[in-house]
């Protein structure tokens, strides 16, 4: 389990107040006073900390997509760790999905530390999208695109991914293999987003990084999987396997 230490250094650099994280210091409602001390991070200040000590997932922070092939009885808390279970609906499978509820960002460092499933067939994803708000103004004027901060795929690939889904659809992605099986421990997946440059890391490696013509507006944060054949083939041994997820912290650069 993991340690519940105060956060009094960080706290006090998030007066109560709500605000977009891009517009301002985080609100203390972003924040989770059992987020360890060690997550400071030298010309950082935290803007949004989830980690999971709880017996359920925060309504406050989180939307739990129930719908579908994405359903609410998949995600469970517990010790510390958010479970995505993989499940079947008769012949077909189900999956999970989390969404923040009112946390958006433009720029800084966001990073998860999580285990993949341990069977072929499941994209294990960390990422952010345009929010729902922005879409349903229908407006083509303005900025929709995805980050894929990581799709994991069982055992060893680590996926990054842009897409551009402003009029024509368009983007880039690149594989990086790691050296272990990513299913047998937690690793930290990280991305670092400045108004001119996209970077990815993989347990504090930078693994890519590329030139940001595209991304100057605030995203939600999501948590899903997803059973797709880019992944793999699925079996019978994907079933009741889960995506564990010890934490997830977003930082915004410190003034």
């Amino acid at each position: 389990m993991k340690p519940s230490l105060a956060l009094i250094s960080i706290l006090l650099l998030a007066p109560v107040g709500r605000m977009t994280a891009a517009e301002g210091p985080a609100s203390v409602a972003d924040l989770d006073a059992k987020t360890p001390a060690s997550a400071a991070k030298v010309g950082w200040k935290l803007s949004f900390s989830e980690e999971f000590g709880g017996t359920q997932v925060d309504a406050a922070k989180w939307i739990i997509k129930d719908e579908k092939d994405r359903l609410a009885k998949n995600v469970s808390v517990s010790d510390g760790i958010l479970k995505l279970v993989t499940g079947r609906d008769g012949k077909e499978w189900t999956s999970a999905w989390l969404s923040t509820k009112t946390f958006r960002q433009k720029y800084g460092w966001f990073e998860c530390r999580f285990r993949i499933a341990g069977a072929s067939g499941l994209n294990n994803a960390f990422w952010l999208n345009t929010p729902p708000e922005r879409l349903a103004l229908k407006d083509p004027a303005l900025p929709r695109f995805e980050i894929d901060i990581v799709e994991a795929h069982y055992p060893r690939e680590v996926a990054m991914n842009l897409h551009n889904w402003q009029g024509k659809h368009g983007g880039s992605g690149k594989k990086h293999v790691a050296e272990v099986d990513l299913s047998q421990d937690f690793h930290v997946y990280a991305f670092e987003w400045t108004p001119k440059e996209l970077s990815w890391y993989f347990d504090g490696k930078k693994i890519r990084t590329i030139a940001n013509t595209l991304c100057h507006a605030e995203q939600e944060v999501l948590l899903s999987t997803k059973v797709a054949p880019f992944a793999g083939m699925a079996s019978a041994a994907l079933e009741g396997k889960s995506m564990d997820v010890d934490y997830v912290r977003i930082y915004q650069k410190a003034e």
